[in-house]
């Protein structure tokens, strides 16, 4: 009897998933989120709370708390992420890291320009200091294993022949996870910047904005092709 690994237990593919259609549904709804949520949060802030141009995603849903859309949002991911069963015991372990990084991104807002002058911010009632960095921390670990999770799971192959078509998908999953690792260190340098109080974030190049824009954007993107929803991409 061939010895199996570790790593071939646990991404083998998981016999008690028995409607593989239910976590397409369920990549679905994840992934125009991801695409949308960007744009969205960008246009509420801007259009109705009046807001400037802020240096993030995260400093436009944040503002004095009046738009305080991101994290009920990243709690929903939160709670996503934590039911989502996937098609492999890797899978919902990816999901359950996810799921940690998105919940400590909603708790702890982070610190702008705006609430420089509060000191108590977030549910727990952290300084802007203090909960900028556990942002800035739960972040990185959502934003990284997502794109771990696209670069490695997505492309994943049975032992069956690979069809011209999940080739080209995996050409796409593996363009998408290094377009969301550029965005990662546009993200880290934004917030390096700001620490070191190199620029000034209300008039210098919005790092942190481009760069989660294009971790979301191109991360929706794969996960509809995964789901299905790219016609072209499919096998015939």
């Amino acid at each position: 009897m061939d010895k199996v690994t570790f790593f071939e237990r646990i991404t083998a593919e998981d016999k008690e998933v028995q409607n593989p259609k239910r976590s397409d549904n369920s990549l679905r709804v994840l992934g125009w989120l991801a695409i949308v949520l960007g744009i969205a949060v960008v246009a509420v802030g801007t259009s109705i709370y009046r807001q400037d141009w802020f240096q993030s995603i995260s400093a436009s849903a944040t503002y004095y708390g009046t738009a305080y859309i991101l994290p009920f949002v990243l709690g929903g991911m939160s709670v996503y992420f934590w039911g989502y069963r996937g098609y492999a015991r890797i899978d919902r372990i990816f999901a359950k890291i996810m799921s940690a990084g998105a919940f400590i991104t909603a708790v702890f807002p982070c610190k702008t320009p705006y609430n420089e002058g509060e000191t108590q911010i977030g549910l727990l009632g952290f300084s802007p200091d203090v909960s900028g960095i556990l942002h800035g921390i739960g972040a990185l670990i959502l934003f990284l294993f997502l794109a771990l999770w696209i670069f490695f799971l997505f492309t994943k192959t049975g032992k069956e022949v690979i069809k011209p078509r999940k080739k080209l998908r995996n050409r796409v999953f593996v363009a998408a996870a290094w377009v969301m690792f550029t965005g990662i260190n546009f993200c880290i340098a934004g917030f390096v910047f700001y620490r070191l109080a190199m620029f000034n974030p209300q008039s210098s190049f919005p790092f942190v904005f481009w760069g989660e824009l294009i971790i979301l954007i191109p991360a929706g993107f794969a996960i509809l092709v995964k789901a299905g929803d790219v016609p072209w991409l499919n096998d015939k």
